[in-house]
């Protein structure tokens, strides 16, 4: 019973920290895109 458990806590786990780092990527490239728009107004 108790493994069970253990092994259910893990998958949450995993499940949370994927994602994470799904969120922190999307947001990631979301700042990257505002910079490149600030420097495209800069440039023209």
């Amino acid at each position: 019973r108790w493994p069970q458990v253990r092994v259910k806590m893990q998958q949450i786990m995993l499940l949370r920290f994927k994602t994470i780092q799904q969120r922190s990527n999307s947001l990631v490239l979301y700042e990257l895109h505002e910079v490149a728009d600030a420097k495209a107004e800069v440039n023209e």
